[in-house]
C-alpha cells in the first residue's frame, strides 16, 4: 500500500529530472553550436568570443573579474575606465570561477560557459525541494516545477503570430530581463542562476527557522550568511530576499490572526548577520569613483504596467487571483505570496536599480498560479464535468491544466532560444570577432605593461579588459566613468579632421593612454589614420583590407 502511494511521487520526481536534463542541454545549444563551428574552423577569419548577443557587454565584464581572480586577486578593480580608483570590489562568484580557471588552466570563457549547466543543476534541485515544501500532491509539485523552470508570458505567442500572420513585434520585459526567467538565465548568465540558488536556499532555510521558533536561530544565522554571500555577487537579489523575509511574517499575521513574534525574531537574526556586508558595500559605492559611476549610470526603469502584465502572462493573472485565498494557504505558500507582492512593490520604489529587484519573481508566480488552479479552477471544471470522483487525488488534473497553459507560456522560452541561435548563426559581432582583432588583443596582453591603458572604439574597448586584461578609455556603458562624454571623445578622436590633432594629443595625455587599437570598428568612426601623426608608432599589424588590425604605441615626449 505504501509502495503504491509512493509511485506517483517517484514518477513525478523522475519526470522532473528527465525534463531538467533536456531543458539544460537545450539552453546550451547556441553555445555548443558556436564552439563546434569555432573548433572545426568553419569560419577561419572569425573567433567565437563565448558570449551570445544578449548581454555580451556584461559578459565581458564578468570575464575581466575572472581574469583578475585567475591572477590571484580577491579584490577587483574596474578595468573599464582609465581613472585611478581603489581596488576594493568583491565578487565571490566570479572569484570562485576565476580560481577554477587558475587551478584547471582552462580558459575563462570555457569555465564561465561550463558553470551555467552546473550551477543550473543546483538551482533545479533546490527548485524541486521547494516544490515538495509548497505542495503535498506529487503532480502539483511537478506542475509548479514546470511553471518555474519555463516561465513566460504572451511574447512567444505574439512572436509566432508575427511570423505567421504578419503582426508587429511586441517588446516585453520577457525579452530584456533574463533574471525573471529561469530558462533564459540558463542560456545566458551563470551568476543569475547562482542568485536563484541562494534565494531559494534562503527561502527554504527561513521556512524552517520560522517553523521551529526559538530553536530556529542557527537556521536564521545560515540564511543571514547566505544573504551576505549574495550581497557580494548580486546585491539586487539581497534586497528582494530581505523584503520577503520581513513581509512573510506580515502574511502570517494576516492569515493566522496573531502577532508572529518568533518569526520576526528569526528574521531579525538573519538581518543582523547580513548587516556588515551592507556596510561594506555602502562604503564601497561611496568611496570608489568607478563603483559610484556604475551606480549612477546603470539606470533601470520599471517596465510599464501593461508590458509587465504581458510578460507575466496567464500565470501572472492566476497569481493575482491567488491573493484572494490567503487564509487557505499553507505557510510556504503565504511566504510565496509575500515574495510576489513585495517584489511588485520594490520595483516601483524610486531606486536606480528598480527592475533588477524583479529577479526570481517567476518562482512565486508559479507557486501562486498552481495554488489558484488547485484550489479553484480545476475543482470547478471537474464539478462542471461531473467526473471528479474518477480523478486520482494526486494533483494530476492540475498538471494537465499547467500543460494546457504551457502551450502558450512555453512559446516564450522557445523563441528566446531561437533568437539567440539566429544571432549566433549570423557570425557577427559581438558573438564573433575577427581573428585579426583577437590577435591584436592577445598582442596587447603579452607586450604591454600590466597597468597599460588602451584607446579604441566602444566595441573593441569592451573586450580589452576581458581578453587583453588591460584598462581601456571606453568600454562598458556603466563601468566607464562618464561613459557618455567618452563616447563622444572617442568618436571625435577617430574622425578624419586633421585640425583635431592637437586635441587628440591632449586626450591621450589626459587619459594616460599607452596604445591605440585600430580595427574596422575604429575605422567606422571616421577617417583618422594613426600613422599620420608622429606621436603614434605602429607596433603590431595583422590581417588585410577591412580585416586588418593594428596596434600603435603612444610615443612619450614633448
Amino acid at each position: 500500500m505504501i509502495r503504491g502511494l509512493n509511485e506517483p511521487r517517484r514518477a513525478a520526481a523522475w519526470t522532473a529530472a528527465a525534463i531538467s536534463v533536456g531543458v539544460v542541454l537545450a539552453a546550451q545549444f547556441p553555445h555548443l553550436q558556436a564552439w563546434r563551428a569555432n573548433r572545426l574552423g568553419y569560419y577561419p577569419d572569425k573567433v567565437y568570443t563565448g558570449a551570445l548577443n544578449t548581454g555580451a557587454e556584461d559578459t565581458a565584464t564578468y570575464w575581466s573579474w575572472m581574469q583578475q581572480a585567475r591572477a590571484g586577486r580577491f579584490f577587483f578593480e574596474d578595468l573599464y575606465t582609465s581613472e585611478d580608483h581603489p581596488r576594493d570590489y568583491v565578487n565571490v562568484f566570479f572569484w570562485i570561477l576565476g580560481g577554477i580557471t587558475r587551478l584547471s588552466r582552462a580558459g575563462v570563457p570555457f569555465v564561465y560557459a561550463a558553470s551555467r549547466p552546473l550551477v543550473g543543476a543546483v538551482v533545479l534541485w533546490l527548485l524541486w525541494r521547494a516544490a515538495t515544501v509548497l505542495f503535498a500532491k506529487p503532480w502539483e509539485q511537478l506542475a509548479f516545477y514546470l511553471m518555474a523552470l519555463l516561465p513566460g508570458g504572451f511574447e512567444g505567442l505574439f512572436c509566432f503570430l508575427e511570423r505567421n500572420r504578419g503582426l508587429g513585434h511586441v517588446s516585453s520585459p520577457g525579452w530584456w530581463i533574463p533574471e525573471m526567467n529561469t530558462f533564459f538565465s540558463l542560456v545566458l548568465f551563470p551568476h543569475f542562476l547562482a542568485g536563484f540558488a541562494v534565494m531559494i536556499a534562503i527561502f527554504l532555510l527561513m521556512l524552517r527557522a520560522w517553523r521551529e521558533g526559538a530553536r530556529g536561530g542557527r537556521l536564521a544565522i545560515g540564511a543571514g550568511l547566505l544573504l551576505c554571500a549574495l550581497t557580494f555577487f548580486h546585491p539586487y537579489d539581497t534586497v528582494t530576499m530581505l523584503a520577503v523575509l520581513w513581509s512573510a511574517p506580515v502574511a502570517f499575521a494576516i492569515a493566522e490572526r496573531r502577532l508572529p513574534r518568533a518569526e520576526i525574531a528569526a528574521t531579525a537574526v538573519a538581518t543582523a548577520v547580513w548587516l556588515p556586508s551592507l556596510v561594506y558595500n555602502w562604503l564601497l559605492f561611496l568611496g570608489n569613483p568607478a563603483m559610484r559611476a556604475w551606480d549612477l549610470q546603470n539606470l533601470m526603469d520599471t517596465p510599464e504596467p501593461g508590458r509587465l502584465a504581458f510578460a507575466f502572462g496567464i500565470a501572472g493573472a492566476l497569481a493575482i487571483v491567488a491573493l484572494a485565498g490567503i487564509r487557505r494557504m499553507t505557510r510556504p505558500q503565504l511566504a510565496m505570496a509575500a515574495w510576489f507582492v513585495s517584489s511588485l512593490v520594490l520595483i516601483h520604489l524610486p531606486l536606480r536599480f528598480q527592475r533588477r529587484m524583479i529577479g526570481g519573481i517567476q518562482f512565486p508566480i508559479a507557486a501562486l498560479a498552481v495554488f489558484t488552479l488547485a484550489t479553484w479552477v480545476v475543482p470547478a471544471v471537474l464539478r462542471l464535468l461531473r467526473g471528479h470522483r474518477l480523478v486520482p487525488a494526486n494533483g494530476l488534473p492540475v498538471l494537465g491544466a499547467v500543460l494546457l497553459l504551457g502551450s502558450v507560456q512555453w512559446l516564450t522560452p522557445f523563441y528566446l532560444l531561437d533568437i539567440e541561435k539566429a544571432q549566433e548563426r549570423r557570425v557577427a559581432f559581438p558573438c564573433w570577432i575577427r581573428r585579426s582583432e583577437s590577435d591584436a588583443l592577445r598582442w596587447i596582453r603579452n607586450h604591454t605593461p600590466q597597468d597599460a591603458v588602451v584607446l579604441g572604439s566602444y566595441e573593441m574597448g569592451n573586450y580589452v579588459p576581458a581578453f587583453a586584461i588591460r584598462r581601456c578609455v571606453l568600454g562598458h556603458y556603466g563601468l566607464t566613468i562618464d561613459a557618455k562624454t567618452k563616447r563622444e571623445e572617442v568618436a571625435r578622436f577617430f574622425s578624419g579632421d586633421a585640425a583635431d590633432d592637437a586635441w587628440r594629443r591632449d586626450l591621450v595625455r589626459r587619459y594616460s593612454v599607452d596604445c591605440v587599437i585600430w580595427t574596422e570598428h575604429e575605422r567606422a568612426l571616421g577617417g583618422f589614420d594613426p600613422a599620420s601623426v608622429p606621436w603614434l608608432r605602429e607596433v603590431f599589424r595583422t590581417g588585410d583590407g577591412e580585416a586588418r588590425a593594428l596596434v600603435y604605441a603612444v610615443e612619450t615626449g614633448p
